[in-house]
């Protein structure tokens, strides 16, 4: 299945409430509305989405640039439009937004799509977390070093 015409842009507040529509429709542990505002009004916040032709929210990446590294806190795509490439495209735009250097996430030690997504992008697992998340499972922390010229 080929991925379907999309564009990328930096997402701004008034992209939040799609935002998260598309994150409670497509991830454990959703943030809110509020809490989407709230990291996307930091000074260190980056936020990327992917878009239709008409508009329509794909997915979007959220992270922090902190001193050159970026910092993932959220890629999600909607489920009618992964393993297109999508989520691949979300998370180097949001690395070269951050200044493209050594890249780090926490990730779900059971969310095996997302784990093989980071680390066909070249991130690999750096080490766990116990009871990471508010219901105990573990977080695999992954980092990918910044490319070399």
């Amino acid at each position: 299945m080929s991925a379907p015409p999309f564009r990328l842009r930096p997402a701004t507040l008034d992209d939040v409430p799609s935002l998260a529509a598309l994150e409670a429709s497509a991830m454990t542990g959703a943030w809110s509305e509020r809490e989407i505002a709230d990291e996307a009004q930091s000074t260190l916040a980056r936020l990327v989405l992917a878009e239709d032709l008409s508009g329509a929210v794909l997915g979007y990446a959220l992270g922090w640039e902190v001193a050159g590294e970026t910092q993932i806190l959220r890629v999600a795509v909607g489920a009618a439009h992964r393993r297109q490439g999508l989520g691949r495209a979300l998370l180097e735009a949001l690395c070269a937004s951050c200044g493209g250097g050594e890249a780090l996430l926490e990730v779900r030690a059971s969310n095996l799509p997302a784990i093989t997504l980071y680390e066909r992008a070249g991130f690999v697992i750096t080490g766990r977390r116990e009871g990471y998340y508010r219901d105990g499972e573990a977080a695999l922390l992954m980092s990918r070093q910044a490319p070399t010229p």
